[in-house]
């Protein structure tokens, strides 16, 4: 599967994955800008949960989208490292 990509200077990236980087730390930026100091610890909190749980989600897609494969290879299922976390839950290899 094709997917388009940017390069700026010596880095090279699929479009989906600038934009989701670009996504995170604005949304970052935003829940961490102008706020009260004292709800600092618990927009910190939320920022690093919701980042932790959108990976888990997108592998969870991968996974179901690919099922036939993981099937009987569940244990690669859990490999977080071995992709899927891209648009769709991913186009692997596997």
């Amino acid at each position: 599967m094709f997917e388009p990509q940017i390069t700026l200077g010596p880095w090279t990236f699929t479009t989906y994955s600038l934009a989701l980087t670009l996504g995170i730390l604005l949304a970052g930026a935003l829940l961490l800008g102008p706020a009260p100091r004292a709800a600092l610890g618990r927009r910190i909190d939320a920022v690093l949960l919701a980042l932790a749980l959108g990976l888990i989600g997108a592998r969870l897609l991968h996974v179901a989208l690919h099922w036939n494969y993981f099937f009987n290879r569940f244990e690669e299922a859990l490999r977080i490292e071995a992709g899927g976390l891209d648009a769709r839950g991913a186009e692997a290899d596997g």
